[in-house]
This record gives structure tokens, C-alpha cells and sequence, in this order.
């Protein structure tokens, strides 16, 4: 089913997904569809009708749920296809163009050369860096020390790497301010309560000044404005694109099996 929206069906939409969040085009530009899931995943946990507790609640509990639903399909619809997007033609081509197209088409399949591409060279290991040599580890690895334990890369550029993607992220304060879910002095606040025990985000729901919904949506906005940490070891030179979509491979498979290994 198709869902009509405009720019302030958006804005209202994203209103009803992310309470108490400041609403604007940045926030909506940032939108991601595991974002929108999250939020919408919360509330429908805290407004299904079966959770009501009394009868009389029943009614108004059905209509916010029903919002949520509509909002969710509403945002979860525009954010997969701004992500198509970049990969369409929303030209109609004529009755003419049309017939001409696969003529054409197979015409470039028969006399066009089929492009060259060189292999890029890696450069020289550095011989200060220690690459590991040794059996697999018995548990189940993320992608840095997974090619870290295949002797691709050495520990230190798993160290840099990791410094590489937090640097990417935004502060989590700083990201809580700009949705408007958080007042700018609380973060000096949050941050001089080393008498409580945990991180930024767990500080700030110890304070009451933000629950744990929306840090758990603040966390996985966070995760998701940084890039994949195995761009960083192409960049880098010590894996080519290749090998990394093969290491990536492996690594899915030997996570299963380590999965289904007796404890």
C-alpha cells in the first residue's frame, strides 16, 4: 500500500516516533530505517492495547497505537526510498526509445570491450608491526580481530581503526542536544557525576535526564553515522577490496561455527 506524505507529514510522523526529539530537516536528513524500527519498536511495546492495564485506558491506548503504526509505515517508506534513490531513472523513455533499447543494448554487449582492471599492490609490511601467527581463537571474533587472527593486519591497526570509528561519531551529548532530548548545561552536569558509576549515556539516565529508550535510539544513531571498520583497513593498504569481501565471508562462516561448538 502505498502511503502519501508531504514534508509535514514527515515532520509529524517523526514527532510521534521520537517524542520530545527537535524535529527538523537535519534530524529527518539523518534518518536511517534500524533507526526508525527502534523507535517505532519502543512504542509499540509501551501502547499495544494488550498492555493496557485498565478498561478504560483500552480506547486510548488503541488510538496511539494506531498512530505509531502510521507513523512507522509512513517514515519506514520514505527512508528506504531516499535510499533507492540514487539508483533510479525517473526518466519514461518514448514507445520509440523503448523499442530502440534493447537493440542498442545488445549492440554495446557485442562491441564494447570489456574493461581492464588492474589489481592494486599492496605496499610492503612495515617491519615494526607484529602480525599474529597461530591457530584461530575458539570463540566467535568481530572483523578486526578476526583479520588480526588471519595474520591480515597487525594489532596496532586494530587499535587505530577503533580510534578511527569512534572519532566518526558524533558525541552522544552533543547528539541528544541536536534531537532535543537534552538541555545543552546538562551535559557538564552528566559529566561531573563521577560518583555514578557508568558512561555518558548511563549517567544520564541514572539522572532521570533521559530515559532508556532513548538512549538505546541515541547509541544505534551513533553506530550508524560511522563507517564500517573494514574501509579502514582498505584504505589503509592492508587488504584490497577483494580480500576483504572474502574475509567478511569467512568471518560469517566461522561465527557459525563457533556458534554451534559445545560449550
Amino acid at each position: 500500500m502505498t502511503v502519501s506524505r508531504s514534508e509535514s507529514q514527515i515532520f509529524e510522523a517523526c514527532r510521534v516516533l521520537f517524542p520530545g526529539a527537535l524535529v527538523q530537516h537535519e534530524f529527518v536528513r539523518q534518518l536511517h530505517p534500524r533507526s526508525v524500527k527502534a523507535g517505532y519498536r519502543e512504542l509499540a511495546k509501551k501502547y499495544h492495547p494488550d498492555c493496557c492495564g485498565e478498561l478504560q485506558d483500552a480506547s486510548q491506548m488503541a488510538e496511539l497505537f494506531r498512530r505509531v503504526n502510521h507513523a512507522y509505515r509512513l517514515l519506514h517508506a520514505f527512508v528506504r526510498e531516499r535510499e533507492l534513490e540514487p539508483q533510479r531513472s525517473f526518466a519514461k523513455p518514448s514507445g520509440s526509445a523503448r523499442d530502440a533499447r534493447p537493440r542498442q543494448q545488445a549492440e554495446e554487449r557485442v562491441f564494447r570491450p570489456r574493461p581492464q582492471y588492474a589489481r592494486p599492490v599492496k605496499p610492503a609490511r612495515n617491519p615494526n608491526d607484529v602480525y599474529y601467527e597461530g591457530p584461530l581463537p575458539t570463540f566467535p571474533l568481530k572483523v578486526g580481530l578476526f583479520l588480526y587472527y588471519k595474520g591480515a593486519i597487525p594489532y596496532s591497526a586494530v587499535v587505530q581503526a577503533l580510534i578511527w570509528q569512534r572519532d566518526m561519531r558524533p558525541p552522544l551529548g552533543e547528539l541528544a542536544v541536536a534531537w532535543g532530548w537534552l538541555e545543552p548545561h546538562f551535559i557538564n552536569v552528566i559529566r561531573s557525576a563521577t560518583e555514578i558509576v557508568g558512561n555518558f549515556g548511563e549517567r544520564a539516565v541514572q539522572l532521570g535526564l533521559l530515559t532508556p529508550q532513548q538512549l538505546a535510539v541515541l547509541v544505534l544513531q551513533q553506530k550508524l553515522m560511522q563507517k564500517h571498520l573494514g574501509r579502514y583497513f582498505v584504505g589503509k593498504g592492508y587488504v584490497t577490496e577483494y580480500e576483504l569481501k572474502q574475509h567478511l565471508r569467512d568471518l560469517i562462516q566461522f561465527n557459525k561455527e563457533r556458534a554451534r561448538a559445545p560449550r
